[in-house]
């Protein structure tokens, strides 16, 4: 029995805690389950049964039912299929639809625990301390996407991270869902609330790309340095391709997608980088010294850097952060995407001087 939600009721946590809307939940949890009994699709409270869920996000309205490995968003559409700990969409398990590999094995522990792209090298989502953050967390209180609180065993709350409204509850029946289930069913929370791209909208609001990107796209401009009109160090972004301004230099071409940097010609991956919102790091090293950082507008090496290394860009102008040096100040006209003003001024995009 699935309910359309009503996404006005939500009420913060405080207001919940008070109110405690579980007696209903749980008279209408058990409603829900018996008449899936009477079905035959299972049974409340069956030792032979796996670990099922209701997902509530009021007192009465349910978004999805968990049973079986799988996720239903009604009586007879399958949302995400679980097989292990990889998360598929739909109803099925080929590789394909595979959206995530799931690493958290305590989603109440100290230590952070990851879940992966279906590549198994990028993060997706971190959780730690009944927590889960949008990608890995370097600034919890922008990547926050939602916490759970477990006041009562079987009934797990599920809050907001933007702004600590209760969004819902989790319904357990026969037992507690393992990790990887949980998260299923708390990404299924976050694709209903669109939580998502609302933390990323909140993240872009503090690291802005350098220009006016209003049209949509990833904008055009050109960066050249402030004392020296020498037209081989200028470098012009067209919003898909950075190259230098003069002469014909195709191994000094990149290709930008809003995620990865490649040379156009010549690729090798050690000469690709990847960048996923704030970090700038090689796709071939996972050394933090050999990644980089804007700190909002401050761009700086992500661990152990010094000073004299730290670079700080105002109205479109980039110097270092310490010490005025007009020879080592740029001039940014247009948009230009924060990861290229990076490559351009620590010298990674001409690869000619590299060699």
């Amino acid at each position: 029995m699935f309910i359309t939600p009503k996404i006005g009721c939500a009420k913060h946590k405080s207001d919940f805690l008070r109110t405690r809307p579980l007696h209903l939940i749980s008279f209408l949890a058990a409603i829900c389950l018996t008449s899936l009994s009477i079905s035959g699709q299972e049974t409340a409270e069956d030792p032979g049964q796996l670990p099922s869920a209701l997902l509530f996000v009021d007192s009465t309205s349910i978004i999805g039912r968990w049973s079986e490995g799988q996720l239903f968003s009604a009586p007879d559409q399958i949302s995400h299929t679980l097989m292990g700990n990889t998360l598929y969409e739909g109803n099925t398990s080929q590789r394909g639809s595979m959206l995530y590999l799931i690493g958290i094995t305590d989603p109440y522990s100290r230590k952070d625990q990851y879940v992966y792209f279906e590549d198994g090298r990028e993060i997706a989502f971190s959780m730690t301390r009944g927590q889960l953050f949008l990608g890995e967390v370097r600034e919890s209180d922008l990547e926050l996407l939602l916490s759970i609180q477990e006041d009562i065993p079987g009934y797990i709350n599920v809050f907001s991270g933007l702004d600590n409204v209760y969004l819902g509850t989790l319904a357990v029946s026969n037992g507690p869902l393992r990790p990887a289930e949980l998260f299923a069913c708390l990404h299924y929370y976050i694709l209903h609330y669109d939580l998502d791209r609302q933390v990323n909208t909140r993240i872009e609001r503090y690291y802005p790309q350098s220009g006016d990107t209003s049209d949509g796209g990833m904008g055009s401009g050109i960066m050249k340095p402030y004392m020296f009109e020498d037209p081989y160090y200028e470098w012009q972004w067209d919003g898909k391709t950075l190259k230098p301004v003069w002469g014909i230099r195709a191994e000094d071409e990149w290709s930008y997608d809003g995620k990865y940097i490649r040379p156009l010609f010549g690729l090798v991956s050690r000469q690709e980088w990847v960048w996923d919102g704030r970090i700038l790091k090689p796709y071939w090293s996972p050394e933090p010294a050999n990644q980089w950082i804007w700190d909002r507008n401050i761009l700086r090496r992500f661990w152990n850097g010094r000073a004299e290394e730290e670079w700080i860009l105002e109205d479109g102008i980039l110097r270092p952060h310490w010490g005025a040096d007009p020879t080592r100040t740029w001039i940014i006209e247009g948009n230009m995407p924060l990861p290229l003003i990076a490559m351009i001024v620590l010298g990674v995009s001409d690869r000619n001087s590299n060699d």
